[in-house]
């Protein structure tokens, strides 16, 4: 048994690997998976390295206009990154005639960060398991774009936060909103002031590689409904007309964001009022293990936050990995209830997101709704303790 238990991470990494590159060479099993391939390979990943084979000259001047509106693009894409992504591909002389392998790294190293991640709810896999095995996941490797790379950085964050380690990692989070808005979520996991302080300084440092191009690290280019989910896709009644026309309202999104903080807000005092003494216990159970917290706060409130994007794709739900982790170790049997409460709507939003016929998506979206909720209570109610004791600790 505990052989089992010790090679279990290993085999998951091998399994999760091997049935994607079945869902790459096999159509009907990527259909089956929950993942449509594009029409080439990791075509993210095709439209960031073809900066590297796209120059301009004398007739037609490369300007910035030009390359944020997808003139490099193969499929004529905006650019959905701030501008230093396609210089820094550029530099490194990277071409689009290596998406293939890089691709395929990429799968590779998604494979080992499952397994990474694996190993810190040995024994307890089985929800994990079926949210790595989720059509999300396998659609984050199929893209191979820049999601992936917050995602092996925001492990890495992780492992030095749960560690307890000195702070090397601070940067991580300032680096990783230089290239998209939603990790700020990784602010919420610093429990010291020193870390937490030096975190935002960092953050603050990293700005002027994204502050001009604001519009392109939010994303700019339309997504469909069946790509996307969040806020937007829910509370959103001329959502087909926007994305038919090739534009994203922002006072529709701002409306839609302020719409979904009051559901949320009035989420949290409810929660307040009918369960104080759980969502306390709960909170007080985090806070007995660096790891549990480190995995579930970074995975609930970077996916908190990018439920308030204008468009997240569904790639994104990689953060329920963190999430199924970080619930998987809880051990406290008074928390039973808000894991499955969690757990549930967590799988079932993850499985839902990807998968035709209509009533399923929309099934997968209320659900992804109701983990929205339970999330921002628990994370809000953390934050709210934690504000306290550092100000306690500071006098």
């Amino acid at each position: 048994m505990r052989s089992a238990k010790k090679y279990a991470p290993h085999l998951l990494a091998l399994a999760w690997f091997a049935t994607f590159s079945l869902g790459m060479y096999i159509p009907k099993i990527a259909r089956t998976l929950g993942f449509l391939k594009g029409p080439k390979p990791f075509m993210d990943l095709q439209g960031v390295l073809v900066f590297g084979d796209c120059y301009s000259t004398p007739e037609v001047p490369l300007t910035t206009a030009k390359l944020l509106s997808g003139f490099c693009d193969p499929w004529n894409r905006p650019l959905p990154y701030p501008l230093w992504i396609a210089q820094l591909v550029r530099f490194l002389h990277l071409s689009n005639s290596q998406s293939n392998l890089i691709g395929w790294i990429n799968a590779i190293l998604i494979a080992i960060s499952i397994g990474v991640i694996a190993n810190y709810c040995r024994g307890k896999l089985i929800w994990f398991v079926l949210a790595a095995f989720a059509p999300p996941v396998f659609f984050l490797a199929e893209r191979g774009n820049i999601d992936s790379i917050i995602y092996f950085f925001a492990l890495l964050f992780i492992w030095g936060e749960a560690r307890n380690s000195k702070v090397w990692h601070v940067w991580i989070p300032g680096l990783l909103i230089a290239t998209k808005i939603y990790p700020l979520g990784l602010l919420v996991t610093f429990n010291k002031l020193k870390t937490l302080a030096l975190g935002i300084i960092f953050t603050v440092l990293f700005t002027p590689l994204w502050v001009g191009e604001v519009h392109s690290v939010l994303g700019n280019q339309p997504h469909s409904r069946m790509w996307s989910y969040g806020d937007v896709i829910l509370l959103t009644t001329k959502i087909n007309q926007v994305f038919q026309t090739g534009s994203i309202n922002f006072k529709i999104t701002l409306l839609a964001a302020i719409a979904m903080l009051v559901i949320w807000l009035g989420c949290y005092f409810a929660a307040k009022l009918l369960a104080q003494e759980k969502l306390s216990e709960f909170v007080k159970e985090l806070e007995n293990s660096k790891a549990t917290s480190t995995l579930f706060l970074s995975g609930s409130a970077i996916f908190v936050f990018s439920y308030l994007g204008i468009s997240m794709g569904d790639y994104k739900l990689w953060t329920g990995l963190l999430i199924a982790a970080g619930l998987a170790r809880l051990a406290n049997p008074v928390n039973k209830e808000i894991k499955f409460l969690l757990l549930t709507p967590l799988l079932v939003g993850m499985w839902g997101s990807r998968f035709a016929p209509n009533w399923m998506e929309y099934v997968g979206d209320f659900s992804l709704l109701l983990l929205s909720c339970g999330l921002f209570v628990i994370t809000f109610e953390y934050m709210r303790v934690n504000l306290q004791r550092l100000r306690l600790n500071s006098n």
